[in-house]
């Protein structure tokens, strides 16, 4: 339950955290846009019926194609908005008082570091986005298969779209794809139900645009919470040193 209540414990962290608003603006604005193609999706290209005929079979595969075309675009979006995606989840560690308090928004975002940062974001979505396409281009051919097909797709379509969120804080800690990846088998329950909720509800057109901040607090709160259950230190700031 823990990872697939994350989503919604992320909303809650951002609505009682003001501070964390501001930073949850572009995420937001990805949202509406990953809302605005689902949306057109369902209006312009409506279930059609099956028929033999050859025009209608075009018209079919045509759809599905689109819809998994405008999938893959969503996720190009949010490597390409890694570094402002990561900024967020930065800010909810700080929040959470896994990090110390940095400076303000405006006064980060003329810093060299913030610069720094999302070079190494986009880098790291870059990678992520490989392995992503791997599951999505699996997903397809499962999508097919009677009865049990569907549910298999579903469930690698929401693990590729669940890491994105995820994999933020543990690349602030210079994991490598490798490691990320060990990772989310060690925690694999909870790495599996966080990604099909979060699938599920970005799957909802007006619904995905107020959802996606509250998955980015969400994946953060997610990985912040496995570590302290399972005893490991990796994902949390080293402890100060002691005073001579």
């Amino acid at each position: 339950m823990l990872g697939l209540l994350a989503p919604l414990r992320g909303g809650w962290i951002l609505l009682r955290t003001p501070g964390l608003w501001i930073y949850a603006l572009p995420p937001l604005g990805l949202g509406v846009m990953w809302s605005a193609i689902f949306l057109l999706e369902q209006l312009a290209l409506p279930e059609l019926p099956a028929d033999d005929v050859w025009y209608l079979s075009a018209l079919r595969w045509s759809a599905e194609i689109a819809l998994a075309a405008s999938v893959l675009l969503i996720q190009l979006l949010i490597a390409l908005s890694a570094p402002l995606l990561d900024w967020l989840g930065e800010q909810t560690e700080e929040a959470l008082g896994v990090v110390p308090k940095g400076p303000g928004f405006w006064r980060e975002l003329l810093t060299l570091g913030f610069v720094r940062r999302g070079f190494r974001a986009l880098l790291e979505a870059a990678k992520l986005l490989g392995f992503k396409l791997v599951l999505f281009a699996m997903a397809l051919p499962l999508g097919l298969i009677p009865a049990v097909g569907p549910v298999l797709a579903y469930l690698l379509s929401g693990i590729a779209t669940g890491v994105d969120f995820i994999d933020y804080p543990l690349a602030r800690r210079h994991y490598t794809l490798h490691r990320k990846l060990a990772w989310a088998r060690d925690h694999w329950p909870a790495t599996l139900a966080f990604g099909a909720g979060v699938f599920g509800l970005l799957s909802v057109p007006v619904l995905a645009a107020l959802m996606l901040p509250a998955c980015v607090v969400g994946g953060t709160d997610l990985v912040f919470r496995l570590g302290e259950l399972s005893g490991r230190a990796s994902v949390r700031a080293p402890a100060p040193a002691a005073a001579a």
